[in-house]
């Protein structure tokens, strides 16, 4: 998420006028690629089903 916040900031720093298009792309892109990612941070057997009432 932190990778996100930044990434983020960029972006938003690009449309006020303050970073460059190039850099604004780049982030966009690398924000594309997270998706992917993030369901590998969440091993099977730990979502709600085996933890009801523990997660949300």
């Amino acid at each position: 998420m932190k990778q996100q916040t930044e990434a983020l900031k960029i972006i938003q720093n690009y449309v006020s006028g303050g970073a460059d298009r190039d850099t604004a792309i780049a982030k966009v892109t690398e924000l594309l690629t997270l998706p992917p990612q993030i369901t590998g941070l969440f091993p099977l057997g730990t979502g709600t089903v085996e933890f009801p009432g523990a997660t949300a």
